[in-house]
């Protein structure tokens, strides 16, 4: 080799001790003072700030909050989304710090348009946060939200132009969301719409699905089935199952939008595979926490009366707390009041990922979004994981 090549040659040591010098000089934060910075600043910001707009009462038991922008805590303008994202909620309730998500059930043009979120929450009688929000959430109150989430929405590449929505109880927001925008925005798409509830009373946003449709032109089809029998009521009754889905549409090549509680999830399954849907042709929005697999999961139902001990590791310290077999490891932190980030609660986003040290659990099929290197490396999503033994864990830290 020519000599006067020879010293242009650096040595892996050389290239590294040259980058390394590269990153020191560097700032430790990225300077966000510039344009694609305070963009992506504006589209995603770590929190929103919120105060309701409005109160309006949907059915017997939901009801539906405008949310705007909090200007005086530093909200300046709420960031776009597509249609069928959501929110994750930040509570604090007796002391213990609580997440939980909620889809929009407004559009990307209200936001853009108008200023602002919509959300609708159906009361459960059993639920700790319902109880809450129905009791405490009225007109004027502040709230603190994460930025529009999710990935529920239509993606152009993703998924046919023919679509159809299978939705029940409070799974009908995000598929409102979705018809809503297909109308205003006169989107080149075609969706059936299968709406179950349990009575004429408890169907939400009917009039409004109703006129979207006359709107249409044809592109949207709404199919109400009541689970209760009604003589006054002329529509379908029973179970949304394959057989009704073909009495109204070509199932092949279709793209299914599945959004309801867990039963009907499971319900739907078999109705899946009757129709010869292929798994890739089908989108469920995330389910929360999967009760079922705690009343069937054997080692889980042995465990369900007992109480078990986590060391939790943030940063340098750790501290030990009580968990319950019937509870996942994200609700044995907030109850003991420790703040782990979270937002889907269902084991697909990843946010409350964290490293399992020792000890043995059981994690649902259905809500298992760990990728396959963390399964092999001991990572665990706490939302979706319950303890079977005393554990150990370290859990990331929350940047202030």
């Amino acid at each position: 080799m020519s000599g006067k090549y020879v010293n242009t040659i650096k040595s892996p040591w050389g290239i590294l001790k040259e980058r390394k010098k590269i990153i020191n000089s560097e700032k430790d934060k990225i300077d966000l003072n510039d344009p694609v910075g305070e963009l992506a600043q504006k589209l995603h910001p770590k929190q929103l700030n919120l105060i309701i707009k409005e109160v309006r009462q949907e059915t017997p038991t939901m009801r539906t909050f405008k949310l705007v922008a909090n200007k005086d805590f530093g909200t300046r303008e709420l960031p776009i989304f597509k249609s069928g994202q959501y929110l994750s909620i930040k509570f604090v309730v007796d002391d213990c710090p609580i997440t939980r998500a909620y889809s929009l059930c407004s559009t990307p043009q209200d936001a853009i348009k108008s200023g602002y979120y919509s959300i609708s929450i159906k009361f459960k009688e059993d639920g700790l946060l319902t109880n809450y929000i129905f009791k405490n959430w009225t007109v004027g109150t502040k709230i603190k939200t994460s930025s529009p989430t999710g990935f529920f929405g239509y993606n152009e590449i993703r998924d046919t132009k023919e679509l159809i929505g299978i939705c029940g109880g409070c799974g009908v927001t995000p598929i409102y969301s979705i018809v809503k925008n297909i109308v205003e925005k006169d989107l080149p798409l075609n969706f059936t719409m299968f709406y179950g509830a349990n009575s004429v009373e408890e169907i939400a946003f009917k009039d409004e699905l109703d006129n979207y449709e006359k709107q249409s032109k044809g592109k949207i089809k709404i199919v109400y089935v009541l689970a209760e029998h009604d003589s006054n009521w002329e529509g379908e009754t029973g179970f949304i199952n394959s057989e009704l889905i073909n009495k109204y549409i070509d199932s092949k090549n279709k793209t299914f939008y599945l959004c309801g509680p867990t039963a009907m999830y499971r319900f739907l399954e078999n109705e899946m595979k009757n129709l010869n849907i292929p798994s890739r042709r089908i989108r469920q929005e995330v389910m929360g926490e999967d009760k079922a697999f705690l009343l069937n999961n054997e080692m889980l139902k042995i465990n369900m009366d007992k109480k078990f001990n986590i060391t939790v590791k943030v940063g340098k310290g750790s501290i030990k707390i009580p968990a319950l077999g019937s509870e996942s490891i994200l609700v044995a932190l907030e109850r003991a009041g420790i703040i782990c980030p979270s937002q889907c609660r269902s084991g697909e986003c990843g946010f409350c990922r964290s490293k399992l040290i020792s000890g043995k659990i059981a994690v649902s099929p259905e809500c298992d979004g760990r990728r396959k290197g963390d399964m092999i490396f001991g990572y665990i999503h706490p939302c979706s994981t319950y303890p079977i033994t005393d554990l150990e864990i370290e859990i990331p830290i929350i940047e202030q």
